[in-house]
């Protein structure tokens, strides 16, 4: 019972640090999270959290390492604690791609694909401004606890 309520805490830990993206603060979570991922026997995440320390530590200079640490996450909503990590930023810009790409239907060619790319970030903008203009409402990506008095 209290392995796993260490385990919560350290992942709590990380996520709080990437929200408001502390840099240093991950690095000490991945410290970690590298013994949490080698008593699991997730050898791959535990390579992967080497290399990260090793790199800033010992092969990167100063000012790659700055680069290493403070790049982790990114705010794109522009509010304090309110940060995401590049690679889910990333995977939200994939999906909106691949939306446009889909919408190409058989006008589909190079040229195309690269007017798609050119426009990824401004689609996004496009897309939160027609759901606000028509009210739609975003989901939190959270789960909400079910109201029992609707049934």
């Amino acid at each position: 019972m209290l392995f796993k309520y260490c385990h919560r805490v350290c992942y709590t830990w990380s996520s709080d640090a990437i929200c408001e993206g502390d840099g240093y603060r991950i690095l000490r979570c991945w410290r970690y999270l590298m013994l949490v991922f080698r008593s699991r026997q997730r050898k791959n995440y535990c390579i992967k959290g080497l290399n990260l320390l090793a790199q800033f530590h010992f092969y990167l200079n100063e000012r790659q390492s700055h680069q290493l640490i403070w790049s982790r996450c990114i705010n794109i909503h522009g509010l304090p604690g309110q940060n995401v990590p590049c690679d889910l930023f990333l995977e939200h810009l994939n999906k909106i791609c691949k939306l446009a790409i889909e919408t190409l239907g058989s006008n589909f060619s190079e040229k195309a694909l690269e007017h798609v790319g050119h426009c990824v970030g401004i689609l996004d903008g496009l897309f939160d401004q027609f759901d606000s203009d028509f009210c739609i409402d975003k989901l939190s990506g959270r789960h909400m606890l079910a109201d029992s008095e609707k049934e």
